[in-house]
């Protein structure tokens, strides 16, 4: 209890002279680190899940569209986007 974790802040050469609430106040702040770390646990778990996923996905696409561009059917895809797209956008994209 020395130092750092008893309550009231002071060290003292005699244990009996900490106030009655320090262990059970570090065992309080222990707790909660030992909940925070879980938390930081499972959310980075849940990111490397996600960016894992978003990884794979994204190689399908580029695999797709490589094998779009090396058969040719990029082209017709393009017409067949271009014809679905919006007039306003289609002005953007070619105004440049």
């Amino acid at each position: 209890m020395a130092a750092d974790a008893n309550s009231t802040g002071d060290m003292y050469p005699d244990q009996s002279l900490y106030a009655c609430n320090s262990g059970p106040d570090l065992a309080r702040r222990i707790n909660k680190s030992l909940l925070r770390s879980d938390v930081i646990e499972v959310l980075f778990s849940d990111y490397v899940f996600i960016n894992r996923s978003f990884s794979r996905s994204k190689k399908r696409v580029f695999v797709t569209i490589g094998c779009l561009v090396l058969t040719g059917l990029d082209k017709s895809v393009e017409t067949v986007l271009v014809e679905g797209s919006p007039q306003w956008l289609t002005d953007l994209t070619t105004r440049f």
